[in-house]
C-alpha cells in the first residue's frame, strides 16, 4: 500500500515545526539560565562588596586608637556609597534628645553646618520614630512630608527618599545614620539591613573610644 502524496509532504512538514519549537523552548531554557547565573553573580558580587566594607570598617575601628572622626568618616562614606545615596550623615545623641552631625558627606557647607548646630531629636520626622523605639524611618518621598524641617531638606539640597537608622547601646539612642537620594528611590530590604549593619558598627567604634580614653 502506498502513501498518498499528502501524507508524504505533511511528514517533513511535522518534523520541521517540531524541530522549531523544541529549538524556541531552548532558546528560553538558555536564557531563563543566563538571567540566573547574572542574578547569581550580582548578588556574590554585592555580598563580598559588603564584607570588604564591613571588613575595613572594622579595620579603620581597630587602628582608630580611639579617635572616632575618621571611623564615623569611613562608615558613612561605605554607606553612602553602597546604599547609592546622595547625602549622608553620622548624628551623635546628647542629653536632652539633641542630635548633631559630626560626619556628613554630599550636600553644601551651609547645610553641614546647619546639622552640625542639630535638633532636638522628638520634633523632626527623621529621628522622632526612632525616638520611640521605630527600628528605623523609610520616608519614600519627603517632598510630601508637611514638616518645617522636611522642607527645608528639599529646598537646600534636593533631600527625596531619605533613610535614618538609630545608633542603639542597651536600647538608649545614642545617635543615628541617615542616608538620603535626590530622587524617589525607595531603599531595599538589604539596603535598610546593610545601614543598620553600618550603625553598629559606629556603636563599636564609640565603644572602643571609650575602652580607649
Amino acid at each position: 500500500m502506498s502513501l498518498s502524496p499528502k501524507a508524504t509532504l505533511a511528514d517533513p512538514q511535522r518534523t520541521i515545526a517540531d524541530l522549531r519549537r523544541q529549538l524556541a523552548k531552548s532558546r528560553a531554557e538558555c536564557e531563563e539560565l543566563q538571567r540566573t547565573l547574572d542574578e547569581t553573580t550580582a548578588e556574590r558580587d554585592e555580598a563580598l562588596e559588603q564584607q570588604t566594607a564591613t571588613a575595613e570598617v572594622l579595620g579603620v575601628i581597630n587602628s582608630s586608637s580611639g579617635h572616632l572622626a575618621p571611623v564615623f568618616d569611613a562608615i558613612l562614606e561605605k554607606a553612602r556609597t553602597l546604599c547609592s545615596a546622595t547625602l549622608g550623615a553620622l548624628f551623635l545623641c546628647e542629653p536632652e534628645q539633641h542630635f548633631h552631625a559630626v560626619a556628613m558627606k554630599g550636600g553644601t557647607e551651609a547645610w553641614h553646618e546647619r546639622m552640625r548646630v542639630g535638633f532636638r531629636g522628638s520634633e523632626t520626622p527623621a529621628s522622632a520614630p526612632l525616638l520611640l523605639g521605630e527600628r528605623f524611618v523609610h520616608i519614600v518621598d519627603v517632598a510630601q512630608v508637611d514638616h518645617p524641617m522636611a522642607r527645608a531638606a528639599v529646598e537646600a539640597v534636593g533631600v527625596r527618599t531619605l533613610l535614618s537608622v538609630p545608633l542603639r547601646k542597651n536600647d538608649r539612642i545614642c545617635g543615628m545614620i541617615i542616608a538620603s537620594r535626590a530622587e524617589v528611590r525607595p531603599y531595599s530590604d538589604k539596603e535598610i539591613a546593610l545601614l543598620e549593619n553600618f550603625a553598629a558598627q559606629a556603636v563599636i567604634a564609640m565603644d572602643n573610644g571609650r575602652m580607649r580614653g
